[in-house]
């Protein structure tokens, strides 16, 4: 939830979490109108082909396996899960937090204990190997060969989080719903990457 501990597992966090409380500094100190929002894993066309999605779309074009971190238990493999959000979705959540957050709820001179939160997250919750395997159905493809390859998260990436889960609650109760689909957002995003196949070299 909004102004749950932040405890930061790895540096790149850590430097996130830092970031955040200068802004807060400046705007006790300084009365810099803030609001922040938190949100996680961002899809959508032209992305890095080094992040997840894109990643998963060259791979199963390639016939290879994605790799997918996960923890091993009692013989079976856990994948990490996220609520992957599309660009549309963040800028349309940004747009309403913009226009519900007025000078009064910006500024430390207007007696606010803390700044305006909000958590911005996708509608559904989705294993990563589930999302590995969205996408491929997505793109029409079969394959005897396993889609993932499931690679132990211990050891390999040391302050891995396997599962990020933002509640959106409060975005939610005050009327804001992504405008397009999971299922839609991916089948977009996998049509343009695929009708632009250098975006993947």
């Amino acid at each position: 939830e909004e102004w749950s501990e932040i405890i930061p597992s790895n540096p790149y966090s850590a430097s996130k979490a830092a970031q955040e409380a200068l802004a807060i500094a400046y705007w006790r100190t300084y009365d810099v109108p803030l609001v922040i929002s938190n949100t996680m894993n961002i899809i959508g066309e032209r992305q890095d082909v080094e992040k997840f999605v894109p990643l998963s779309i060259s791979r199963l074009l390639k016939g290879e396996p994605v790799p997918v971190h996960a923890k091993e238990s009692n013989g079976k493999w856990i994948a990490g899960s996220r609520f992957y959000l599309h660009a549309r979705n963040q800028a349309d959540a940004l747009r309403f937090i913009i226009f519900e957050c007025t000078e009064s709820k910006l500024r430390y001179s207007e007696g606010l204990a803390k700044p305006e939160r909000f958590n911005v997250r996708g509608e559904v919750e989705i294993h990563n190997d589930d999302m590995v395997n969205l996408i491929a159905e997505l793109m029409n493809l079969e394959s005897a060969v396993p889609h993932v390859k499931y690679v132990n998260v211990e050891g390999t990436r040391p302050g891995h989080d396997l599962r990020y889960a933002l509640t959106g609650t409060k975005l939610f109760g005050m009327g804001w719903k992504p405008p397009v689909p999971l299922r839609e957002s991916l089948d977009r995003t996998i049509r343009w990457t695929r009708a632009n196949p250098e975006w993947l070299l």
